[in-house]
């Protein structure tokens, strides 16, 4: 594999203006000039070492952000990213205007997981830059994360350890108070069937929960797989004990669930949040809260980080992550091997990325990226 290879030049006194990269194995891969070895990729976070490692292997120049992802300082981004031929982003970082600016030579651009709603693609569109995210590999992370959160709240979990921890817990065994649901037997509704929505059916199912789901596309090869049944969005909401939001934030999903929709919710319902905040009319989630009407565990929330005297702070019903679903060790060591491996393709094998965003637009801009070396 590229990933492996070390970089060695050729002849300084040869008229070939290129390097070579030798693997282990052997294996021998010719690499232009002005790829490989002299592409500079720019990360706006800290990667792990493994994606660092692969691309320095690799002959590619690494710069990465050192400082808090939130808050990037502009003159390191204004100096980094003016010979960048790379930048990668986390799903959670803008990448508008003003950045591609800041990057007049930039080829590609890859988001270090799956959520491609913060790009700007109106600006991508005009230039010639190829973009591409890293869906699959945390995928299982966040799947795992919903039910998490599910068994978290139907058995009390959070309340529990507070209430040991501060030393009321005085009555001996199983206190009243904190008398759990099992999941098993309950009917969870997955409502958006992507990579997660599927993963996160499957789990529910092991455990011993009826699953179903509502997508925009029904997708009968993968009910038959998991042995789920597919359902409208308003019998899911009004029949299941526990909604699993998983689907992609898109202008058709903005605000998808509603006042309407909430009430259309079994009293005592639970509604579990892993995709984006901005899926949920928050107001109309805070009103059914104070109410008492359902429970809510959310990774996600239209702002963030949540602010400490928001709202929904002050409702005990609620449980929260600060949008870790997808943050595991394992997604990250894979999704870095992933994107390094993705740069490399492109890069040196001349190849799209199996994940590209706009595949097409890659191909042209492949094409004339290598037609001037």
């Amino acid at each position: 594999m590229l990933s492996t290879c070390t970089l060695t030049t050729v002849n300084e006194n040869s008229t070939i203006d290129s390097e070579i990269l030798i693997s282990p194995a052997g294996i021998v891969c010719w690499v232009p000039s002005t790829y490989g070895g002299h592409a500079k990729v720019v990360f706006l976070f800290k990667p792990h070492r493994v994606a660092r490692e692969v691309l320095i292997n690799a002959g590619f120049t690494v710069k990465y952000y050192r400082g808090r992802d939130a808050l990037i300082d502009r003159e390191w981004v204004a100096s980094e990213l003016k010979d960048a031929d790379v930048v990668v982003v986390t799903p959670y970082q803008a990448v508008d205007e003003l950045l591609l600016r800041a990057a007049p030579k930039l080829k590609l651009l890859m988001i270090h997981g799956s959520g491609y709603d913060r790009l700007d693609f109106e600006a991508l569109s005009k230039r010639c830059v190829c973009v591409a995210n890293a869906p699959d590999y945390v995928a299982d992370a966040v799947a795992e994360h919903a039910l998490a959160l599910t068994l978290a709240a139907l058995r009390n979990v959070v309340a529990g350890d507070k209430y040991v921890r501060s030393g009321e817990w005085r009555e001996g065994a199983a206190p009243r108070k904190f008398l759990g649901l099992q999941l098993a037997g309950r009917k969870v509704g997955i409502v958006g069937l992507g990579r997660v929505g599927a993963k996160a059916a499957a789990l529910f199912k092991a455990v011993g929960a009826s699953v179903t789901y509502w997508s925009r596309r029904r997708k009968v090869e993968v009910e038959h797989a998991l042995g789920i049944r597919f359902e409208g969005l308003e019998e899911l909401l009004s029949t299941s004990d526990v909604v699993v939001i998983s689907v992609a934030l898109t202008p058709e999903t903005m605000g998808l669930i509603g006042r309407r929709e909430l009430g259309l919710m079994k009293e005592g319902a639970l509604l579990i949040n892993v995709a984006r905040g901005e899926i949920i009319d928050m107001d109309a989630l805070i009103e059914a809260l104070q109410e008492g009407r359902i429970k809510a565990a959310l990774d996600v929330f239209p702002e963030e980080p949540l602010p400490k005297d928001h709202p929904l702070t002050k409702i005990s019903n609620v449980i929260f992550t600060p949008h870790v679903a997808g943050y595991t060790l394992e997604s990250v060591i894979y999704t870095g091997r992933y994107v390094a491996e993705a740069i490399i393709g492109y890069f040196i094998e001349r190849r799209v990325p199996p994940t590209a965003l706009n595949a097409e637009r890659c191909v042209e801009c492949l094409k004339k990226h290598h037609s001037k070396r």
